[in-house]
């Protein structure tokens, strides 16, 4: 992932000027920026206006309840505001307490289906535990409970979801005033918007106990992929498929094939929130700021299938690593040779798919190679030998490759 230089910024929002001011003193340092509010609606407009990642939130404003402060707050975002903060509640809210045990995983008794809940508009009742962490003051000396904030604070900039939010951020502060910037910066709005959606609707499969692992994800992911980007749908079947065979022409056990499976199925999974302007038929030219969002999206979907219930450290580093190269370039970039024998499946699987559906006009049914494009893939996996590909992999797969690369491997099923 890119670096991350922006400084974070903090909203401490309370009604008693002494505490705004022990809050402010102690985390005025270098590495946060503060931002200070009394009342409630002044907390709501410095929200809006300066988007700080955290909100230090009192309660006990006169003008407003704090469950409305956080439902104005909020409600931008279920209108497509790319913007959600994360809130550290620094006293105790009955209401907020209410909604605790929705954070929890429930058993999900009333029978609400997985199409439900991915079709449903988003809930602010689903979206407020999500982000709220009611700190816990306990007993002791004022200084041991602005520790525990500043220890919850750094804890949630610590997270995945915010570590992809600033680094997007960053790439939208280098774009200019142009007509073509204008439209790349409303795309990543819209990407982080759908990214931070697809978080909480994720989370909420996990906390219903519909989704437990690798196998059962696949059915959600599927669904969104019909609905949001169709080609990616059967250019993740495709390519798992072709990571199958090959996988099976180099003798490897079962375990292994079914780790190609699912990390073919879900290499591309970080794709799903920039539908809005990535497109696995466009090749970006050099110069073409939207590239600088490529190295991101291995990332964004290791995120998103930890929210989604795949647990399984295999398949995650074969989705982070589906960019890197044999030689340790690529993105992620690694300092030494990647020779991992599953990598290298995956790597040049997902190779021979894109270049198939970028030279043939590829439908619903599974589509064997024609032979322009047997001879364009030939050439190019023998040009990358060991350099981008592992020459392993690459013998493995030529023979494959040069009868068409039939694809007859089960990958999914439908429930």
């Amino acid at each position: 992932m890119a670096g991350i230089a922006m400084q974070p910024r903090i909203l401490i929002a309370a009604k008693d000027d002494r505490e705004r001011q022990n809050h402010a003193g102690y985390f005025s340092n270098a590495r946060y920026a503060i931002s200070t509010s009394s009342t409630g609606q002044e907390t709501f407009d410095v929200a809006l206006q300066q988007q700080p990642e955290i909100i230090l939130l009192d309660v006990g404003f006169g003008d407003k309840r704090t469950i409305d402060i956080l439902r104005a707050i909020v409600q931008p975002f279920c209108s497509g505001s790319p913007y959600l903060p994360s809130i550290l509640m620094t006293g105790n809210d009955p209401d907020l307490k209410a909604m605790l045990p929705h954070r929890k995983r429930t058993e999900n008794r009333g029978g609400e289906k997985i199409e439900q809940i991915v079709a449903a508009p988003l809930s602010l009742d689903h979206i407020l535990p999500y982000i709220i962490n009611l700190a816990s003051n306990g007993a002791g000396r004022y200084s041991n409970v602005l520790y525990q904030w500043e220890h919850e604070v750094q804890k949630t900039l610590a997270l995945p979801r915010w570590a992809i939010y600033r680094n997007v951020k960053e790439l939208m502060g280098e774009l200019d005033d142009s007509p073509a910037d204008d439209k790349y910066k409303g795309q990543l709005e819209k990407f982080l918007h759908r990214f931070a959606a697809l978080s909480i609707t994720f989370r909420t499969l996990q906390q219903k106990g519909l989704m437990q692992d690798s196998f059962t994800a696949v059915y959600p992911y599927r669904m969104l992929a019909i609905r949001d980007m169709p080609e990616l749908r059967w250019h993740s079947k495709d390519t798992a498929q072709y990571a199958i065979k090959i996988g099976k022409m180099m003798g490897l056990g079962n375990e292994d094939i079914n780790h190609l499976r699912f990390a073919g199925v879900y290499h591309d999974i970080g794709q799903l929130p920039a539908s809005d302007f990535y497109s696995m038929k466009e090749i970006f030219a050099e110069e073409d700021k939207r590239r600088k969002f490529l190295p991101l999206h291995p990332y964004v979907g290791t995120v998103l299938l930890k929210e989604l219930g795949v647990n399984d450290d295999d398949i995650l580093s074969l989705v982070e690593s589906h960019h890197t190269n044999y030689d340790g370039t690529g993105y992620p970039a690694n300092d030494g040779a990647n020779d991992t024998p599953l990598h290298g499946i995956i790597r040049v699987a997902e190779m021979v798919d894109s270049m198939k559906r970028k030279m043939q006009t590829v439908g619903d049914e599974p589509a064997v190679l024609l032979e322009s494009t047997i001879n364009q893939v030939t050439r190019e996996l023998e040009q990358h030998k060991g350099s981008l590909l592992n020459p392993r992999i690459v013998d493995a797969a030529l023979p494959y490759i040069r009868v068409g690369a039939p694809l007859n491997d089960p990958v999914w099923s439908t429930p």
